[in-house]
Protein backbone atom coordinates (compact mmCIF):
# COMPACT_ATOMS: atom_id res chain seq x y z
CA UNK A 1 0.00 0.00 0.00
CA UNK A 2 1.09 3.43 -0.60
CA UNK A 3 1.05 5.53 2.43
CA UNK A 4 0.47 9.26 1.66
CA UNK A 5 3.30 11.29 3.80
CA UNK A 6 2.40 14.86 4.06
CA UNK A 7 5.30 17.53 3.31
CA UNK A 8 5.56 21.25 3.34
CA UNK A 9 4.69 23.01 0.41
CA UNK A 10 1.78 20.87 -1.20
CA UNK A 11 -0.87 22.28 -3.03
CA UNK A 12 -4.41 21.09 -3.20
CA UNK A 13 -3.91 18.37 -6.12
CA UNK A 14 -1.24 16.80 -4.45
CA UNK A 15 -3.24 16.76 -1.25
CA UNK A 16 -6.24 15.15 -2.43
CA UNK A 17 -4.28 12.77 -3.89
CA UNK A 18 -2.53 11.74 -0.84
CA UNK A 19 -5.87 11.02 0.73
CA UNK A 20 -7.62 9.10 -1.43
CA UNK A 21 -5.22 6.43 -0.26
CA UNK A 22 -5.28 7.37 3.52
CA UNK A 23 -8.50 6.58 4.99
CA UNK A 24 -7.77 6.81 8.49
CA UNK A 25 -6.17 10.51 8.76
CA UNK A 26 -7.63 13.28 7.35
CA UNK A 27 -5.85 16.76 7.15
CA UNK A 28 -6.46 20.46 5.96
CA UNK A 29 -3.97 22.19 3.68
CA UNK A 30 -3.40 26.10 5.20
CA UNK A 31 -1.03 28.38 2.96
CA UNK A 32 0.40 24.58 1.93
CA UNK A 33 1.30 23.62 5.17
CA UNK A 34 -0.78 19.94 6.53
CA UNK A 35 -2.50 20.16 9.10
CA UNK A 36 -3.87 17.15 10.31
CA UNK A 37 -7.65 17.09 12.13
CA UNK A 38 -8.37 15.18 15.55
CA UNK A 39 -10.96 12.77 15.77
CA UNK A 40 -14.32 13.25 16.64
CA UNK A 41 -15.90 12.59 19.80
CA UNK A 42 -19.29 11.51 20.17
CA UNK A 43 -20.42 14.52 21.07
CA UNK A 44 -19.05 16.21 18.18
CA UNK A 45 -20.09 13.92 15.77
CA UNK A 46 -23.69 14.61 17.20
CA UNK A 47 -23.52 18.13 16.88
CA UNK A 48 -22.40 18.32 13.14
CA UNK A 49 -25.34 15.22 12.48
CA UNK A 50 -28.07 17.87 13.95
CA UNK A 51 -26.76 20.64 11.98
CA UNK A 52 -26.85 18.49 8.88
CA UNK A 53 -30.22 17.27 9.59
CA UNK A 54 -31.59 20.64 10.37
CA UNK A 55 -30.25 21.87 6.40
CA UNK A 56 -30.94 18.82 4.92
CA UNK A 57 -34.57 19.23 6.03
CA UNK A 58 -34.83 23.04 5.43
CA UNK A 59 -33.31 22.74 1.93
CA UNK A 60 -36.46 19.74 1.20
CA UNK A 61 -38.58 22.26 2.65
CA UNK A 62 -37.50 24.89 0.92
CA UNK A 63 -37.14 22.74 -2.26
CA UNK A 64 -33.78 24.05 -3.02
CA UNK A 65 -31.61 22.61 -5.86
CA UNK A 66 -28.89 22.17 -2.71
CA UNK A 67 -26.60 19.34 -1.64
CA UNK A 68 -26.31 19.31 1.88
CA UNK A 69 -22.83 17.42 3.11
CA UNK A 70 -21.30 16.42 6.39
CA UNK A 71 -17.75 16.57 6.86
CA UNK A 72 -15.35 15.09 4.65
CA UNK A 73 -15.04 17.10 1.39
CA UNK A 74 -13.52 19.73 1.16
CA UNK A 75 -13.71 23.47 0.06
CA UNK A 76 -10.75 25.04 -2.00
CA UNK A 77 -9.83 28.04 -1.17
CA UNK A 78 -6.52 28.77 -3.25
CA UNK A 79 -3.88 26.08 -4.66
CA UNK A 80 -2.78 26.32 -1.56
CA UNK A 81 -5.56 26.14 0.59
CA UNK A 82 -8.45 23.36 1.06
CA UNK A 83 -10.83 23.78 4.34
CA UNK A 84 -13.16 20.87 5.36
CA UNK A 85 -16.46 21.90 6.99
CA UNK A 86 -18.21 19.93 9.32
CA UNK A 87 -21.47 20.77 7.16
CA UNK A 88 -21.43 22.52 3.91
CA UNK A 89 -24.60 23.08 1.46
CA UNK A 90 -23.76 23.18 -1.85
CA UNK A 91 -25.49 25.38 -4.19
CA UNK A 92 -25.51 24.88 -8.22
CA UNK A 93 -25.54 21.92 -10.55
CA UNK A 94 -25.11 18.27 -8.82
CA UNK A 95 -22.07 17.69 -7.68
CA UNK A 96 -20.30 14.20 -9.20
CA UNK A 97 -20.55 11.80 -6.97
CA UNK A 98 -16.64 11.16 -6.72
CA UNK A 99 -15.73 14.83 -6.14
CA UNK A 100 -13.54 15.95 -3.44
CA UNK A 101 -14.41 19.61 -3.55
CA UNK A 102 -17.60 21.85 -3.49
CA UNK A 103 -17.19 23.69 -6.30
CA UNK A 104 -20.48 26.39 -4.96
CA UNK A 105 -20.21 26.54 -1.09
CA UNK A 106 -22.91 28.59 0.01
CA UNK A 107 -23.70 27.41 3.70
CA UNK A 108 -20.42 26.46 5.60
CA UNK A 109 -20.64 25.08 9.27
CA UNK A 110 -18.10 23.82 11.80
CA UNK A 111 -18.58 22.75 15.02
CA UNK A 112 -16.73 24.10 17.64
CA UNK A 113 -14.65 21.95 19.77
CA UNK A 114 -12.23 22.78 22.61
CA UNK A 115 -9.13 22.16 20.61
CA UNK A 116 -10.70 24.12 17.57
CA UNK A 117 -12.53 26.97 18.92
CA UNK A 118 -9.98 29.86 18.05
CA UNK A 119 -9.30 28.65 14.54
CA UNK A 120 -12.56 28.35 13.83
CA UNK A 121 -13.99 31.33 15.06
CA UNK A 122 -10.58 33.46 13.73
CA UNK A 123 -9.10 32.12 10.75
CA UNK A 124 -11.42 29.60 8.93
CA UNK A 125 -13.96 31.71 8.29
CA UNK A 126 -11.90 34.36 7.09
CA UNK A 127 -10.76 31.65 3.83
CA UNK A 128 -14.30 30.76 3.46
CA UNK A 129 -15.68 34.35 3.07
CA UNK A 130 -12.53 35.12 0.22
CA UNK A 131 -15.33 32.22 -2.27
CA UNK A 132 -17.59 34.88 -3.46
CA UNK A 133 -20.41 32.07 -3.15
CA UNK A 134 -20.36 31.36 0.87
CA UNK A 135 -22.85 33.44 2.29
CA UNK A 136 -23.24 31.97 5.65
CA UNK A 137 -20.66 30.57 7.92
CA UNK A 138 -21.74 29.02 11.28
CA UNK A 139 -19.94 27.96 14.23
CA UNK A 140 -21.56 25.88 16.42
CA UNK A 141 -21.14 25.86 20.16
CA UNK A 142 -22.53 23.02 21.60
CA UNK A 143 -21.55 23.14 25.14
CA UNK A 144 -22.97 26.87 25.28
CA UNK A 145 -26.23 25.83 23.43
CA UNK A 146 -25.68 28.90 20.53
CA UNK A 147 -24.48 29.64 17.20
CA UNK A 148 -22.09 32.61 15.87
CA UNK A 149 -23.59 33.16 12.55
CA UNK A 150 -22.13 35.06 9.80
CA UNK A 151 -23.82 36.57 7.16
CA UNK A 152 -22.36 38.63 3.70
CA UNK A 153 -24.93 40.73 3.11
CA UNK A 154 -26.41 42.44 -0.71
CA UNK A 155 -23.38 45.37 -0.10
CA UNK A 156 -20.78 42.49 0.10
CA UNK A 157 -20.21 42.93 4.17
CA UNK A 158 -19.81 40.65 6.71
CA UNK A 159 -22.28 40.97 9.56
CA UNK A 160 -21.97 38.37 12.72
CA UNK A 161 -24.20 37.72 15.78
CA UNK A 162 -24.72 35.43 18.12
CA UNK A 163 -27.50 33.53 18.34
CA UNK A 164 -29.24 31.24 20.72
CA UNK A 165 -32.67 30.50 20.07
CA UNK A 166 -35.27 31.43 17.16
CA UNK A 167 -35.66 30.54 13.56
CA UNK A 168 -32.29 31.63 11.01
CA UNK A 169 -33.05 33.00 7.36
CA UNK A 170 -30.74 32.22 4.77
CA UNK A 171 -30.79 33.65 1.48
CA UNK A 172 -29.16 32.44 -0.25
CA UNK A 173 -30.19 29.71 -0.93
CA UNK A 174 -33.55 30.76 0.39
CA UNK A 175 -34.08 28.75 3.48
CA UNK A 176 -35.37 29.44 7.04
CA UNK A 177 -33.43 26.51 9.81
CA UNK A 178 -34.84 26.86 13.36
CA UNK A 179 -31.99 27.27 16.06
CA UNK A 180 -33.32 24.45 17.98
CA UNK A 181 -33.04 22.05 15.11
CA UNK A 182 -29.33 22.85 14.43
CA UNK A 183 -28.31 22.89 17.78
CA UNK A 184 -29.73 19.43 18.25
Amino acid sequence: MNVFVPRLGMNVDEVLAGSERQADDRYELVDGEIVAMTRGTVGHNSAKFAACLALYNAVRAAKLPCQVLIDGVGVKISEKTVRIPDVVVHGGTELDRNAMIVESPVIAVEVASRSSERDEVDTTFMDDFTLASIHHYLVRFPEKHASVHRERNAAGKIESRIVKDGDIARDPPGLCVSMNALLG
